[in-house]
């Protein structure tokens, strides 16, 4: 199977010294003399993630020349950003392992994870306002709200079969691709881009992370080997996705079947009360889905759309001069496509 890490894995190591110097300003942030505040805040960013957010920040400014050391304290407080929200999401969530390893409410319990979420956001904060660029801030402040607002709207919205396919995309901008987006627009700002270049970026991000979030979303029903979470978390907490809301779609005939396919009452019927505030999801129901996501080729329907978004990807880089970096920024989505079509039956 292809790995969606090889290009990244591959930027890490043109960067890597870049990298190097952000991982020090990012450790150096996270001491506090309050104990229990280092141990959690530790234990989740060395917890083996991949830093994709803040390589995608160094390399749009690296786009446009040499390292200016401004781009590392925000690459560091992008990554705070993100791992202050994993903190809180799983607590929203439940959820109990994260990359491989116990979350931190799950150690430590809900209240302490929350606080300590808390603390990483302050110490973005601190690093943020350290920037001279202009806009920048504003650009970060806006991603904050948007991922708030995500994560409301998630909350609200998501947990039923009305839940429709722009509202989805809507949460997944908010809640995940803002980030993204954020991250590059920033870089390629500290870089000097133009106007033109940092909405280039700015749509290679926001296409890139929903690209991310949908096969994120796959993945809740076909991970692959040594993922790091818990196969069915989505499913489970009743949450509707891109998958459900297609295979939703099939079953009550908005989508028409393959030719080798058949519908069937019960099914439609089943699926409707798996998706309210009373149900009670089993792991035979899990089964359930996956097989009828297979046998109704959901996953076909859902690898479209983040083709789509991948491509949209690519295609924003063009007007970037053909450098070592551009190429491997291009080479990302597409990846994330084929470790899909990879892991996903068909």
């Amino acid at each position: 199977m292809k790995s969606v890490v090889a290009p990244l894995t591959q930027l890490h190591h043109v960067l890597n010294d870049d990298m190097v110097g952000l991982n020090n300003v990012l450790l150096s942030r996270l001491t506090s003399d309050v104990p229990l505040v280092s141990v959690i805040a530790e234990h989740l960013i060395n917890a083996g993630g991949k830093r994709i957010r803040p390589l995608l920040t160094i390399a749009s400014q690296r786009l446009l020349g040499a390292l200016k050391e401004e781009v590392l304290y925000l690459g560091a407080a992008v990554e705070l950003i993100h791992n202050a929200t994993l903190l809180h999401d799983d607590v929203v969530d439940g959820s109990t392992l994260r990359r491989g390893q116990e979350t931190a409410n799950a150690l430590w319990g809900n209240t302490s994870s929350v606080l300590v979420g808390d603390f990483l956001f302050s110490r973005a904060f601190q690093l943020m306002v350290t920037c001279k660029t202009e806009g920048v801030l504003s650009v970060l402040a806006n991603a904050l709200a948007n991922i708030a607002e995500g994560e409301v709207m998630q909350m609200t919205q998501s947990h039923s079969l009305n839940l429709d396919r722009e509202t989805y995309l809507l949460i997944a901008k908010r809640k995940t691709a803002g980030l993204f987006e954020a991250a590059c627009t920033i870089g390629n700002m500290v870089g000097g881009g133009t106007p033109e270049q940092i909405r280039a970026l700015a749509t290679y991000g926001r296409a890139l992370g929903l690209a991310f979030q949908i096969t994120d979303d796959i993945f809740d029903y076909f991970p692959p080997d040594h993922y790091g979470k818990t196969p069915g978390d989505d499913f489970f907490e009743g949450k509707v996705t891109l998958p459900i809301m297609i295979l939703a779609d099939i079953l009550n005939g908005r989508i028409t079947p393959s030719d080798d396919t058949h519908l069937h009452l019960a099914d439609v019927t089943w699926l409707n009360l798996l998706f309210t505030e009373q149900a009670n999801r089993t792991p035979d129901d899990y089964t359930r889905v996956c097989n009828l996501c297979v046998h109704h080729r959901v996953f076909d329907h859902c690898m479209r759309v983040a083709s789509d978004f991948a491509q949209q990807a690519v295609d924003a880089l063009s007007l970037f001069p053909e450098t070592p970096i551009r190429l491997l920024l291009q080479e990302i989505p597409p990846y994330m496509i084929d470790r899909c079509h990879d892991v996903c039956p068909s």
